[in-house]
């Protein structure tokens, strides 16, 4: 890797985005830890917008903002992030979605504590809007101390729970580079298999109980359109490629498998359920998906939800056994444990 002024590299993946890039950036150029310590790639993504006028911009008045234009859409971002990887210049690499942003102490706080601990990886926490109300994310860390040092995520599958958000960590560019961590593309869950991978060699993780560095904007109306029969079967391939994966570092009957499949099935689950089509693909959709539910094990460290995708997932293995209408019926337990949960 050449040598470089810079600190940190911010890779941002970026597809018609011209109403909240400018509050990306700032959130970057913003940062206590100061702007001249870090640089920025802007991976456009072929958007059809006013984004590319905004990057030229950013471009001509930042040295440390780097633009990448794609000749071709991707359709994911998984593309322009293992472009942005390769073309950082820094030993260490932070994300940040378009239309998300930082508070203004995270790369100063993950930063110094990566330096000073020799980490390979630091967590903090994150809080998310949705139709323009903040909230945080379940935390399953309220037992524990705000500080923590683990060897390997081994000691801690409850980070799983969590283990999709790349975006309120910081890495470490050379374990990517040596053990060839990529985003898989054409498949969902791209994010969950760069984490679980990169974990997979950590030797040092430092987690932030109650540190927030990241705000995520959920547009609930663009996750309702994307919801089809393609986006499912790009999640049941991401699926089956997280399945390998734990396979491959032999990790099937861990408990960080029992948490990741128990998490990811729960969303299968709720995507199923809300999916308008025909009930043939769904059935012959589950009924792939089935035999990865029976690897489920009941954790009873990720309480509460524990309690209720174990119960969840039995009943649905055993309604869609038997019965043709079973999203009628899973529908109606989901809807009844969700607020029971929210209670």
């Amino acid at each position: 890797m050449k040598e470089s002024s810079y600190k940190i590299s911010v890779i941002v993946p970026v597809y018609n985005a011209e109403k909240t890039l400018n509050n990306a950036i700032d959130s970057v150029i913003n940062q206590s830890f100061g702007f001249e310590n870090i640089e920025i790639i802007l991976v456009d993504d072929c958007s059809n917008d006013g984004t590319k006028d905004i990057i030229n911009d950013l471009a001509n008045e930042y040295e440390n903002i780097v633009p990448i234009f794609l000749e071709s859409n991707s359709g994911l971002p998984s593309n322009p992030r293992n472009i942005g990887i390769r073309a950082s210049t820094t030993e260490y690499i932070m994300f940040l979605d378009n239309d998300d942003y930082y508070y203004p102490n995270i790369c100063e706080k993950l930063y110094s504590l990566i330096i000073s601990y020799n980490a390979d990886l630091v967590v903090s926490r994150h809080n998310y809007c949705s139709n323009s109300i903040l909230k945080k994310p379940l935390s399953f860390f309220n037992k524990y101390e705000d500080f923590m040092i683990v060897d390997s995520v081994d000691e801690f599958p409850e980070l799983f729970t969590n283990l999709g958000v790349i975006w309120d960590k910081i890495f470490k560019k050379r374990l990517i580079i040596k053990n060839n961590i990529k985003f898989p593309e054409e498949i969902l869950s791209e994010d969950i298999y760069f984490s679980l991978k990169y974990y997979f060699y950590c030797n040092k993780i430092i987690l932030l109980n109650n540190f927030f560095g990241y705000r995520h904007t959920i547009d609930s109306q663009s996750l309702s359109h994307n919801l089809t029969e393609q986006y499912l079967l790009r999640f049941f391939a991401g699926f089956l490629e997280l399945t390998n994966l734990l396979k491959e570092f032999n990790k099937t009957h861990s408990p960080i498998a029992h948490s990741l499949i128990g998490m990811q099935s729960l969303i299968f689950m709720k995507s199923l359920i809300l999916l308008d089509s025909n009930p043939t693909f769904k059935l012959d959709l589950l009924t792939k998906m089935k035999p990865y539910f029976k690897m489920y094990k009941y954790n009873t460290r990720l309480l509460p939800i524990s309690i209720h995708l174990n119960v969840f997932i039995n009943i649905f293995i055993k309604i869609s056994s038997i019965h043709i209408h079973f999203p009628i019926y899973v529908s109606k337990i989901y809807r009844n444990l969700t607020k029971f949960y929210k209670n």
